[in-house]
């Protein structure tokens, strides 16, 4: 998401639908691995713990009315991490919201598709190198349509930031309504890192998944890519961060269908 209010936003339209899977994909992956490796099963059960701060009309109105109008303070700016205040008649709570990396790419029929970016799945090599050569990214995907990306290659690859949450906190008082500061995106205007063949490898397999490999090259954007203590991969630049970008040569001579 590409503001902080649009992934709260984005969570109550999916929370309206009971769309568990799509409210899940709305916290960003430390808040999953702080809790224990978060799956789709174990969210059904930490939801209505997650969600007790608002109590029963708290989730009536979560439902029914748009946090767009209750948003009544911004604080933090970092560009890794904001508090949202919220204000719902007289109850107030703040979401905690942090940026992370998100990898996206198109799937063998052209549609835009995400993966994890945690320090698992991601690394930058050389190892140790200062500034680094290449951001290497693993991820599965079911074997058929994995395979059909080796035989292909990437038209196109992005890395961003995104806005994902990480907490709810009830407040005892319910701040002053005013204007609330300016909400920072979590990434600016695209920078195209490279025009060069996107080859895909197969690195593995399991059960009907397949991993994948692809190797960007980071040419002089290496200095765009921050390393958190935890591991974690960014792209840097606080609210100003760049989506970094590689096209194929042969999609930068057609034109290569924004991933948005």
């Amino acid at each position: 998401m590409a503001t902080a209010p649009d992934a709260v936003l984005t969570f109550q339209s999916k929370f309206a639908r009971d769309d568990v899977e799509g409210e899940l994909a709305c916290f960003s992956q430390r808040f999953r691995e702080q809790s224990g490796g978060l799956s789709l099963q174990g969210y059904a059960t930490l939801r209505d713990r997650f969600l007790a701060p608002l109590g029963g009309f708290g989730r009536c109105v979560l439902r029914r009315n748009s946090l767009d109008d209750n948003l009544v303070a911004v604080e933090g700016g970092d560009g890794l991490h904001l508090r949202l205040v919220y204000s719902l008649f007289g109850n107030a709570f703040e979401v905690a919201a942090a940026a992370e990396a998100r990898f996206t790419f198109p799937d063998p029929d052209g549609v835009a598709t995400g993966a994890p970016f945690t320090p698992r799945d991601v690394s930058l090599e050389p190892r140790g190198a200062s500034p680094p050569r290449r951001l290497v990214v693993h991820w599965n995907m079911p074997a058929e349509a994995a395979r059909r990306l080796v035989a292909t290659g990437l038209a196109w690859a992005e890395v961003g930031n995104e806005w994902r949450l990480e907490g709810l906190t009830p407040l005892e008082e319910t701040p002053k309504e005013g204007e609330p500061a300016a909400v920072p995106a979590a990434a600016g205007a695209v920078r195209v890192v490279s025009r060069a063949p996107l080859p895909v490898r197969e690195i593995g397999s399991s059960f009907g998944s397949v991993r994948l490999r692809v190797e960007l090259e980071l040419g002089d954007a290496a200095a765009c890519m921050r390393a958190l203590p935890d591991g974690t991969l960014l792209v840097a630049g606080g609210a100003d961060a760049p989506r970094l970008r590689w096209e194929s040569g042969e999609s930068s001579s057609t034109g290569a269908a924004d991933p948005r």
